[in-house]
């Protein structure tokens, strides 16, 4: 494609901040009715560049050209000017006000008599950019009785009012079912199609292959190779992402020495808010998954077994005798931890410690008549160790340590107690795949050291590879279970999506 074409020329960009360099001489180019993958581990730069692209940080050196003209963007609203508008991973919609006042909030609205706004003419022009995403979601409607992936679609609606040049979405996924998902990337496509040029930021590189033309791969602040999709493989591209010549798994090698005991854990019945009439076994030692798209229950059948959520009626055996869990507190007492999907709402103390977060979970234990001492500092430097967790200083405020690092400071608070059991609730989500390859590795470890593992994940692929069985969870309740020899990733994809692969998201 020829220069001419560019809509979007990045060069030579440069960006410091106290003690880091984020961004050293980048280099990016955007064509037009591109899908353009920028991807990287944490700390690669990304959400610098984006940033500086989006008009909230101003670059140290280097140049911006949009069209071949060069121009300075100094705030958000000036990128909306120049045609640059970013989805940002968490939305920023108004969730009490309708669809049509959200997609043109800080617009100019249409109106009547010089002063008042034409709500009837604002709802047309609402839905009329609705249906341009091929959804017939109600422009009257107010934004938090919306689905996330209703509400990412106004958010991609909002920006195409300012008609724009460039559509930047970072990790638009996160928080999206394998349905919601299927329907964002056909959109995706359609605005392709009509010339939009998208920048695509993600973790999850199965996305980047099915969505992308084109890949740029950044690394410690540096551009390391700007691609044709066509000419990479999962594996060269995370070797390009770490510097390092690894694999995420391996999965003809993954589980192969697993030995499972005897039963643990056995679920006759279960049912509660969200979930019914649901019955599993876990076995020593073993990774035990749990796929399904969003809303399917996994996360409720698992906030029942921990005890944050009470159980209407069912029997849960541990080690072959009948125990109550009606709380968190009962749940580790007999050696059952969680670790949450949402880690930065439920699980972190953000304004706290990377030591006082690994450390909670056993206060009451090592404390001695109300005095700590150096227990507290003992234990989580020997997690820091273990689990590979990056930090400055125990002491650093775990809000600053990327999502990796986060996680693994969850799991290890968890790691803290005596356990039989851990519930992994979407461990690996917002990671970038070095921490990711970390994670699947220490779950390995675990259950080669008798800890049974119950592994729940939206990520398909992942729960295939990592997982000896794996239950198919649809409706709050268990569809089928497979063996890993008898699972992959479109037969359980195919499963899960047999009863909604047509649906639309109206």
């Amino acid at each position: 494609m020829s220069k001419e074409q560019y809509v979007l020329e990045v060069r030579n960009i440069s960006k410091a901040f106290p003690g880091v360099q984020a961004l050293q001489h980048v280099n990016f180019s955007l064509q037009e009715g591109v899908i353009h993958a920028l991807v990287g581990e944490n700390g690669a730069g990304k959400s610098t560049l984006i940033k500086i692209l989006s008009g909230v940080h101003t670059p140290d050196e280097g140049e911006i050209l949009l069209h071949e003209e060069q121009v300075t963007i100094h705030n958000p609203r000036q990128a909306h000017t120049l045609g640059i508008f970013t989805i940002h991973q968490e939305l920023s919609l108004a969730l009490h006000m309708s669809v049509a006042e959200n997609i043109y909030l800080g617009m100019e609205k249409p109106v009547r008599f010089g002063k008042f706004i034409d709500w009837d003419q604002l709802y047309e022009q609402a839905g009329a950019i609705l249906r341009k995403l091929g959804t017939a979601i109600d422009p009257r409607q107010a934004v938090g009785e919306l689905k996330v992936g209703e509400q990412q679609l106004v958010e991609i609606a909002k920006g195409l009012v300012t008609n724009p040049k460039v559509l930047i979405l970072d990790e638009p996924t996160s928080a999206l079912s394998s349905k919601e998902i299927i329907y964002l990337f056909k959109v995706l496509n359609s605005l392709k199609q009509e010339g939009f040029s998208v920048i695509y930021i993600s973790h999850r590189l199965e996305e980047i292959f099915e969505i992308a033309d084109t890949v740029t791969v950044l690394r410690d602040g540096q551009e390391v190779i700007t691609t044709s999709i066509d000419t990479l493989t999962t594996s060269s591209m995370t070797t390009y992402m770490t510097g390092k010549d690894i694999s995420l798994i391996d999965r003809d090698t993954f589980r192969n020495t697993a030995k499972l005991g005897e039963i643990l854990l056995d679920v006759r019945d279960l049912s509660g808010p969200g979930c019914d009439a649901v019955s599993f076994s876990l076995r020593r030692g073993e990774i035990l998954g749990m796929a399904g798209l969003m809303g399917a229950g996994r996360t409720e059948i698992s906030k029942i077994l921990y005890g944050a959520v009470q159980k209407s009626r069912g029997q849960i055996f541990l080690e072959g005798k009948e125990v109550e869990i009606s709380s968190p507190q009962q749940a580790l007492a007999h050696g059952i931890a969680y670790t949450t999907e949402d880690r930065k709402n439920d699980g972190l103390l953000l304004e706290q410690s990377v030591m006082s977060n690994i450390s909670i979970s056993v206060l009451k234990e090592i404390a001695r008549r109300g005095w700590i001492g150096t227990k507290e500092l003992e234990i989580s430097d020997a997690a820091k160790l273990k689990y590979n967790i990056v930090t400055s200083s125990l002491q650093t405020k775990i809000k600053h340590l990327s999502g990796g690092n986060q996680q693994k400071a969850l799991i290890a608070r968890a790691l803290a107690c005596e356990l039989k059991m851990i519930i992994l609730d979407e461990p690996t989500k917002g990671i970038d795949v070095g921490a990711k390859q970390e994670i699947y590795h220490l779950v390995r470890e675990l259950s080669e050291a008798g800890l049974s593992v119950l592994f729940i994940s939206s990520e398909i692929s992942e729960v295939v590879d990592v997982s000896d069985r794996i239950l198919l969870i649809r409706d709050g309740g268990i569809v089928t279970e497979l063996d890993r020899t008898d699972a992959s990733k479109d037969i359980v994809l195919e499963m899960l999506l047999k009863e909604v692969t047509h649906a639309k998201m109206d």
